[in-house]
């Protein structure tokens, strides 16, 4: 997970604490293994600077032994994909230029797909780390222009093929590839028409306490990092059960 600060980027993968992997586990044993993961990637990765922002409120939901709780995050007008009444709903908060983003698309999102398309609403939301990822903001700002012409998740994939290489000419170059209407999609990425939308996704990420990408939000329940497929199982069998 990369994190949006001024330091040198490290080698390890920043990622903040998760709960535990272990499927169907209920009670005091999931909350002893949460914990656990949370003392390990403590060791592991040591602490995060937080945001100095209020914790956006909790959703209404119940609570679950050993998970974190449940908040309301916004996907009024964001990408979707998947039914809109599926049981679990996924929300990730992204970077294009983020490797953990892409590590997470070609390794884990994949299996979620193959297992569970039919259970999952999947939204896409926008955390571009300006400060590390100088092309992460334009190409934010790009999906939301291949949104327009109901391409989103064709130029999505895309930029994270041919990430790093994210530079204005090659989004543009890219958005031609995929059959888009090339001076509208121009037009809508030089206006710089997409700027709010991006900047209320990165707010709002802020506000939920995310402290780098990718992040996730599974029926309003906080998952940090480039997961393995097992960890969204754990959280699909205590979700849904």
């Amino acid at each position: 997970m990369a994190r949006d600060n001024k330091k040198k980027k490290q080698n390890k993968t920043p990622e903040t604490p998760e709960p535990s992997s272990g499927i169907g586990i209920k009670g005091p044993i999931v909350g002893f293994a949460f914990g656990f993961a949370i003392a390990t990637a403590l060791w592991k990765y040591g602490p995060l600077a937080v945001p100095a922002v209020a914790p956006a409120p909790l959703a209404a939901s119940n609570n679950i032994p050993g998970m974190p709780p449940a908040r309301f995050v916004p996907i009024n007008g964001r990408p979707t994909r998947g039914p809109e009444n599926a049981p679990i709903t996924i929300v990730e908060f992204t970077d294009y230029e983020c490797p953990y983003c892409r590590r997470y698309v070609n390794e884990t999102y994949p299996s979620i797909q193959a297992n569970h398309g039919d259970e999952v609403r999947y939204v896409i939301r926008n955390f571009p780390l300006r400060s590390i990822h100088p092309h992460a903001q334009k190409a934010a700002e790009a999906a939301e222009c291949a949104y327009d012409q109901g391409r989103f998740w064709e130029y999505h994939d895309k930029l994270f093929e041919e990430a790093p290489a994210l530079q204005v000419v090659k989004l543009k170059e890219y958005a031609g590839e995929l059959g888009l209407n090339e001076a509208a999609f121009a037009q809508c990425l030089d206006s710089g028409s997409k700027e709010p939308i991006v900047e209320a996704d990165f707010q709002d990420a802020v506000a939920l306490g995310l402290r780098g990408t990718p992040g996730f939000f599974v029926n309003g329940r906080a998952l940090y990092g480039a997961q393995p497929y097992r960890m969204f199982q754990a959280y699909f069998q205590a979700l849904n059960p």
